[in-house]
């Protein structure tokens, strides 16, 4: 079982305050091995909601390989 948390930040910029919440979903320990290939990847975010059900989909974009010259 999981709990979104929410945070308030606070950031000051040019004499301006600009403030904006930031939404963190934490997984389970148990589930570190499954998370570690996608870790420091970009990755392609697609929420839905059904009723009092919340899908969260997070995908690797595909990597682009560099062409070679022959």
């Amino acid at each position: 079982m999981v709990k979104i948390q929410s945070k308030k930040i606070t950031k000051e910029y040019k004499k301006r305050t600009y403030r904006y919440t930031q939404h963190l979903m934490p997984f389970p320990l148990v589930r570190n091995e499954e998370l570690e290939p996608f870790l420091k990847r970009q990755l392609k975010f697609k929420m839905d909601t059904k009723g009092d059900t919340l899908s969260v989909s997070l995908k690797k974009e595909s990597e682009v390989k560099p062409a070679e010259n022959t």
